[in-house]
């Protein structure tokens, strides 16, 4: 069997949710940590390639501008997976439509088991 394309948007959303817990976690670390700032990606961020914005906010104690900086992170981290991961995806039919479909041997099929007879 071989792997001629993926869907690009189941993948994107989930990626894009993954990407979003990490942009929560690094708004925890950021609330409970020492850093002047946080940064907010918004883009392609991949293994030696970033074609993204940061963007800076300041730490205050305002409440009302951590919540909202808590929904950005949310957001652009969520954007950025899927955004990543669209980028990716799109690779991947290419690559799979190049070379005619990549084997996908790893894939095992249980056979049925027999039935249980009935007590």
């Amino acid at each position: 069997m071989k792997i001629v394309s993926l869907k690009i948007q189941p993948i994107a959303k989930v990626v894009a949710v993954v990407y979003a817990l990490f942009g929560v976690s690094f708004w925890i670390a950021y609330c409970l940590g020492k850093a002047p700032y946080l940064t907010l990606p918004v883009g392609l961020v991949a293994p030696m390639v970033h074609f993204n914005f940061n963007f800076h906010f300041q730490r205050t104690t305002d409440v009302a501008y951590n919540v909202l900086l808590f929904l950005a992170s949310l957001a652009g981290y969520a954007l950025t997976g899927w955004l990543t991961a669209m980028a990716l995806v799109i690779c991947f039919n290419i690559a799979a439509r190049l070379k005619g479909g990549i084997d996908a041997d790893f894939i095992a099929f249980r056979e049925p088991s027999p039935k249980m007879p009935a007590s």
